[in-house]
């Protein structure tokens, strides 16, 4: 409105023009300094529970974007957005040549100004009182492209047929109408893309629609010299006809809000996780590479996805380290959109268990590696990291399961005198298609236990159990050593970023070969706030998770073999900690429990004495699963020189 009001269309000379310019600018910078100041007295702190009441997955910002750019649902809505931005961007810098191509005052445009921040005003009101659930999202947004359809077409006659300037008026009165589409674009673009943070999702949302606006200036600009006039609001209501369209492709899945109505049905005490990634709704919360259409990109491309994805932190090649800071990121989060859109199939992210992803034929360098460990002296609890390939080790290129959980970090807890266990352990990883790391395993020396009890793992009771046996006859050494490598690896994990859940292993484990799909099947029918899944249960027991659950018939074994634990259950049931899932949540809860097993209780081994805590507070809202033992793997023990008839094809060593 102010440059019309202040500047004179025809200034009498240089000098006035320059002295109206000056007092144009001065008053806006007094403008902009009083909204300086109004914003600082009157800004509040957020409240410190999110508005989901949520804890998001905790994925590093290159995972997070590549699994947002993944969903379809995404660039539905971004691209409405963007040509919603660009249409207003585009009017707003040709509307002025337009009305004096057409004979019109210049001046009409602080009048169009004024009545389309009237009704942008009043379009936001009515938006405040009657949008009161994200379903309307896409109601009103298919209004507020109406509205510029409506717009644009009433100013194309006015212009044409040379009406009276009160109609270009009303045609931009009708315009302001449209302005809950900014809103509600972006708050649709976070409940599409949630456990992405809307900050993230907007901001792209806006440096997209920005972008296509100074192209959508560009072109109308170069109509309107090439002498098409009006006619480009013609052109520019098409557009605007086309973004409302666009929202027809929509999946309809509003995941932020099925989030929170979860989290309000979950019981008192059980917390609801966010699934990362949205892979993480990558998120869903990492970037997902569908290979159903056999996609495959380039090597150049292989090497920027895995060195962007492989790491949580930024570590610039040296070519780009001689470039500035910004730019360099800029380059590299580029060249991974770029890489990466061969990967990315439209489509709400979700596992696709019947498939095998990344085998070594389709994704060499991204494939997974099950390398033998150059295997040697080590501390306990050190990471080999030359046991596999690290990006497929940690999930796979962030490969996200149907209820949003990310696919598991494989870890093996191992000890470096069983060489002969570890090649067995790979080569059923291998045709299982896993990749994992090595944790070197803890004996329960003097030392060790000393260390574990300064460090909190262990009470000062744990002292006494590196010597004797217990009442059942077992080495309280070698219980109190499996605690150890136990608790120091749920340390790790605990403060490890990226890795969300962890299946952990033990080296006596031998798996299926449709282990991996079995496993992420199951997973990703499970409740997103799952602590923990024992994937090979001695004595199971709980409520029959799917008990009541009608399910596909290649998943119906779960039926029989997936219980619920549940509290009053045995401590003699739901033993081993060979093969078994867990989240950073169930992680805490199992230490805070394990904390105090000394070997002395009630309850000899440490799962014993964790799951007999079950209904303690430090317990207290756990959610645990179990599967019966030779579903998904087997425990290789021998008894009387020999594996168990059923297990010894499986379990025979190299």
């Amino acid at each position: 409105m102010l440059p019309p009001l202040l500047v004179e269309d025809h200034p009498e000379s240089l000098e006035s023009a320059e002295r109206e310019m000056t007092r144009l600018m001065q008053f806006q910078l007094g403008t902009a300094f009083v909204s300086l100041v109004v914003t600082a007295v009157l800004y509040q702190d957020p409240p410190a529970r999110s508005a989901a009441g949520l804890e998001r997955p905790e994925v590093p910002f290159h995972q997070e974007l590549l699994a947002m750019l993944s969903l379809r649902d995404f660039w539905v809505v971004n691209g409405q957005f963007a040509v919603y931005v660009a249409l207003g961007h585009a009017f707003d810098a040709v509307e002025g040549t337009l009305l004096e191509h057409y004979g019109y005052s210049a001046s009409v445009a602080s009048w169009t100004a004024l009545a389309c921040a009237i009704t942008s005003i009043l379009s936001t009101l009515l938006e405040a009182k009657y949008i009161d659930s994200p379903t309307m999202y896409k109601s009103a947004l298919l209004i507020a492209n109406g509205c510029l359809v409506a717009a644009l077409l009433i100013g194309f006659l006015s212009l044409h047929f040379r009406m009276d300037e009160r109609w270009f008026i009303a045609a931009l009165a009708i315009f302001g109408l449209a302005t809950p589409g900014w809103g509600c674009s972006c708050e649709l673009g976070a409940e599409v893309c949630y456990p992405a943070r809307e900050a993230t999702v907007s901001s792209f949302m806006e440096a997209f629609g920005n972008l296509l606006g100074v192209f959508g200036i560009m072109a109308t600009q170069s109509l309107i010299d090439a002498g098409y006039g009006a006619n480009v609001l013609l052109l520019m209501a098409a557009c605007a006809g086309g973004g409302a369209a666009m929202l027809l492709g929509l999946s309809g899945r509003l995941w932020r809000s099925e989030a929170e109505a979860e989290e309000e049905e979950a019981p008192d005490g059980q917390d609801v996780q966010a699934p990362t990634p949205k892979a993480t709704r990558s998120p869903r919360h990492s970037a997902v590479c569908d290979v159903s259409k056999q996609r495959r990109i380039s090597p150049r491309c292989q090497q920027v996805v895995a060195f962007a994805t492989s790491r949580t932190g930024l570590a610039l090649p040296e070519p780009l380290r001689r470039i500035s800071g910004g730019r360099a990121t800029f380059i590299v989060t580029a060249s991974v959109i770029i890489c990466s859109l061969p990967l990315l199939q439209f489509g709400h992210v979700t596992y696709q268990p019947e498939l095998h992803e990344f085998t070594r034929a389709e994704y060499p360098g991204l494939a997974v590696s099950s390398a033998l460990p150059a295997l040697g002296p080590g501390e306990p609890g050190s990471i080999n990291s030359t046991a596999t390939n690290g990006t497929a080790a940690r999930g796979g290129l962030g490969v996200v399961l149907a209820n949003g959980f990310p696919e598991p970090v494989n870890v093996v807890i191992h000890c470096a005198q069983d060489t002969k266990k570890l090649q067995r352990f790979t080569k059923r990883m291998r045709e299982a298609n896993l990749s994992f790391e090595v944790f070197d395993c803890f004996t329960g020396s003097a030392r060790e236990v000393s260390d574990a009890v300064r460090a909190r793992l262990l009470p000062s009771t744990a002292l006494g159990a590196v010597e004797g046996v217990t009442r059942a006859g077992l080495a309280r050494k070698t219980l109190i050593g499996k605690a150890i490598s136990h608790l120091r690896l749920m340390r790790k994990i605990s403060s490890t970023s990226g890795w969300r859940t962890v299946n952990v292993f033990q080296d006596s484990e031998a798996m299926q070969t449709d282990f991996r799909w079995k496993r992420n099947a199951l997973l990703g029918s499970l409740p997103r706030n799952t602590d923990f899944v024992n994937l090979n249960t001695l004595r199971p027991a709980g409520d029959r998770a799917f008990g009541n659950t009608k399910l596909p018939k290649n998943k119906s074994w779960m039926m029989k073999h997936v219980f619920r634990m549940k509290q009053g259950l045995s401590p003699f049931t739901n033993g081993w900690l060979g093969n078994y899932v867990v989240t950073k949540r169930g992680v805490k809860r199992m230490m805070t429990q394990g904390s105090t097993y000394d070997t002395f209780g009630k309850w000899q081994t440490f799962e014993q004495h964790v799951f007999a805590q079950y209904p303690a507070p430090r317990m207290a809202g756990f959610v645990g699963f179990s599967v019966s033992s030779g579903v998904m793997s087997v425990r290789c023990e021998m008894r009387h020189g020999k594996f168990a008839p059923r297990s010894a094809r499986m379990c025979a060593l190299p």
